[in-house]
């Protein structure tokens, strides 16, 4: 199964390989999307599309210098997919695509994905999400168990908004410290504690605290359902003394002194649910944003062609 827009085929990759050689109960709760690793053999990927390895990378609206881990790619066509009889290259399997951790979305349609994290205090975020809401900005969460319990109306609000929450784990350790059952458990008891309070399960996503983690701990998380998702720009709003909301509309803008819509092109990027310049800074930073031609999106869509 590939899904299609104008013309566009983004690889659910699992998919294609199960046509093959992996059953289709397999694929219960892995989310459908290739994500590429440097340790992939891009002549491979691009043979696999029916196209030469430019064209491929044009489609992407990528060079060789500009792909890098993390970044989520598309496909021309399902034909491209015929089965001449080889077996695709391991990184087109399932399990090792849902152990990747997804740092840019889709490129090609000028969206950029807002998604902001919730694991402290609960300062501005009632702020925060009535400012979303009074201007229908698109946003994605990331809750630890921990904040849910503790703002239970808060985190009801978000789902009620039509926000989806995604996981952020229990109680915001260093999870490269953490043993596989430890990581199982952190993200199982936060699973439960928001689908107790909202309805809905976190799956399929989730974000590291701190962003880190190894390939065990994506490895881990991915045999429960949970595929990891970075960030393209991190606004430091959580970093050193709190911001102004002019630094953060100014820091995103340039993505970090990149100053070109090209690198914001399916970015994904982060924010914290209790700061008050945060806040601030989001209705202005998403009216340059549109003025510049972006469209706000979900992370669900960014990942999507």
């Amino acid at each position: 199964m590939l899904a299609r827009q104008k013309g566009l085929y983004i690889l659910l990759g699992l998919v294609v390989v199960a046509a093959r050689c992996v059953a289709s109960e397999d694929l219960i709760g892995w989310n459908n999307v290739y994500v590429y690793a440097s340790r992939d053999s891009l002549d491979a990927i691009a043979l696999s599309s029916g196209m030469t390895k430019r064209e491929f990378l044009s489609l992407n609206k990528l060079t060789e210098q500009t792909l890098r881990d993390g970044q989520v790619l598309v496909f021309p066509s399902m034909s491209s997919f015929r089965d001449d009889g080889r077996s695709l290259p391991d990184f087109f399997s399932p399990r090792e695509q849902m152990s990747r951790e997804i740092w840019r979305g889709v490129r090609g349609f000028k969206r950029v994905a807002f998604t902001f994290d919730a694991g402290g205090d609960l300062g501005s975020a009632p702020q925060l999400l009535e400012t979303l809401t009074q201007h229908r900005i698109p946003a994605t969460f990331f809750v630890t168990g921990k904040f849910a319990r503790s703002n239970p109306e808060w985190t009801r609000h978000v789902a009620t908004s039509g926000y989806r929450i995604y996981n952020h784990s229990w109680s915001h350790p260093h999870f490269t410290q953490l043993t596989d059952r430890q990581i199982e458990d952190e993200l199982l008891k936060a699973d439960e504690e928001i689908r107790q309070l909202t309805g809905y399960r976190t799956l399929p996503f989730w974000r590291p605290p701190y962003g880190e983690s190894d390939r065990r701990v994506l490895r881990v998380a991915a045999g429960k359902g949970f595929r990891s998702v970075y960030w393209t720009v991190d606004s430091l709003d959580s970093y050193g003394e709190e911001k102004t909301a002019s630094f953060l509309v100014e820091r995103v803008l340039t993505a970090g002194c990149r100053q070109s819509d090209d690198f914001l092109d399916g970015a994904i990027v982060l924010f914290h649910v209790n700061y008050a310049s945060t806040a601030e800074a989001i209705p202005k930073l998403a009216e340059h944003l549109m003025d510049r031609g972006f469209r706000l999106v979900s992370l669900d869509e960014i990942l999507s062609p």
